[in-house]
């Protein structure tokens, strides 16, 4: 079953109207109708035009149809309306775009989202910025919220995120930013384990509605800052944890990543630099060619960055590396984008996979990745002109032992070992 955000996408690429169609002296003809300003606005369709959206309008209710099922599991009726959505997008205390009736004005371009900078409709912007509703807790964090629909859900909290200081402020609204220190936790256990709060409270601004990501999760704020605390089986908690290690080893800039039994806990890396996933700029396009081409845009540096993070994909079997694991920094001041996010999100590596024993050759995961590589001359050249660090038997031993999780150490050596031969055997070939 599609998610609610995939229907969403597909919805706000047909156009918002309904098409009417009417018999005359045995003739069909076919209206496309619209209501802009507040006013019906028709146009004639002929021929090939009239069929094609006749299947656009067919396609629209198919969608909106499977929506409200979707919804109705999840018990969140939506509005795809945003005509009732006038305000500002803020960042910190100053407005970067204003929207009215649905109409963007960009008022700082270089420092708005990059969604919206796409074109994207605003509700979009704010339903990519919502919890999953799949997730079993979220209906039971929104009840606490006293909200009864996602678009309100996103808005209670002023799409704010603790990942980057964007948020939206209604029309009139004399609301100002909330630093992460003034956001409350009051939620966390709600959203990690369903439990519910021990008395009736008034809402107040929390981040767990902002946090995205299928898994159960909450945040906790500790005395050395906001930490993350994911809800996953003892094989994922094992695989974030040595993966991060074994990434952090690598010279990559890595999320940190510890085990709290029964939980896994990351610490929030957002500091004055605000982060934007690749989804933002290349869609559901998470290719390696993309990748590479998108961080080539931003330089040399940006694009080895990446292919640093390939090897080491390739080396840990990540097979999860899609645009919302993948994101860059942005400076607010600015708006430019400043590198690549420090690298997350493990739990489908190592043993959160199905893994089979290597052999003498590559793995499937490998084999794709030197596809890539053959096919693309300079992603090649930069890849190779990567000193990766070489990890020896012992240093890899260390890094794969988490007290308190039991695991079969010896096969992830020699599995995390013949991927290490097999990528650099690759690189000195091609040296």
């Amino acid at each position: 079953m599609e998610s609610e955000l995939t229907i969403l996408d597909r919805l706000y690429q047909i156009p918002n109207g309904y098409l009417n169609e009417k018999s005359i002296g045995g003739r069909v003809y076919a209206y496309w109708q619209e209501v802009t300003d507040g006013r019906l606005h028709s146009r004639y369709l002929k021929g090939e035009e009239a069929a094609f959206y006749r299947r656009l309008y067919k396609e629209r209710k198919k969608l909106i149809k499977a929506l409200k099922r979707l919804l109705f599991l999840y018990g969140l009726p939506l509005s795809c309306s945003s005509t009732a959505l006038d305000g500002e997008v803020m960042l910190f205390d100053e407005p970067v775009a204003s929207f009215k009736a649905g109409n963007c004005v960009f008022l700082d371009y270089r420092r708005a989202p990059a969604l919206l900078s796409r074109g994207v409709p605003l509700e979009q912007w704010l339903l990519s910025r919502l919890l999953d509703l799949t997730r079993a807790n979220s209906p039971k964090l929104l009840k606490e919220l006293k909200v009864t629909d996602a678009l309100n859900a996103v808005l209670s909290v002023n799409a704010r995120s603790l990942t980057d200081f964007f948020w939206f402020k209604p029309l009139k609204s004399k609301k100002r930013y909330v630093s992460a220190k003034k956001l409350s936790d009051i939620y966390g256990d709600l959203a990690l384990k369903g439990q519910p709060l021990p008395c009736r409270l008034a809402p107040v601004q929390s981040p767990e509605v902002t946090t995205r990501g299928a898994q159960e999760k909450g945040w906790r704020k500790e005395k050395d800052g906001w930490w993350l605390y994911k809800s996953e089986s003892s094989l994922e908690a094992y695989s974030e944890i040595v993966s991060s290690r074994i990434s952090q080893a690598l010279g990559i800039k890595t999320a940190e990543y510890r085990y709290a039994a029964p939980y896994v806990k990351t610490k929030l890396f957002i500091d004055k630099h605000g982060l934007e996933p690749f989804a933002a700029y290349l869609g559901d396009d998470d290719s390696f060619e993309a990748g590479f081409r998108f961080c080539l845009s931003l330089g040399k540096r940006i694009a080895k960055q990446y292919l640093s993070l390939l090897y080491f994909d390739s080396l840990v079997s990540n097979f999860d590396r899609h645009n919302e694991n993948l994101a860059v920094l942005r400076d607010p001041q600015d708006g430019h984008i400043v590198s690549l996010a420090p690298n997350y999100d493990f739990n489908m590596t190592l043993l959160g996979n199905d893994l089979f024993p290597r052999d003498e050759t590559p793995d499937g995961f490998t084999k794709h990745l030197f596809a890539f590589l053959d096919a693309n001359t300079l992603a090649k050249a930069l890849f190779c002109s990567i000193e990766f660090p070489i990890l020896s038997e012992k240093a890899l031993a260390s890094l794969i032992h988490v007290e308190g999780i039991t695991s079969d150490e010896q096969w992830i050596l020699s599995y995390l070992l013949a991927g290490q031969r097999h990528l650099l055997a690759y690189r000195a070939a091609s040296l």
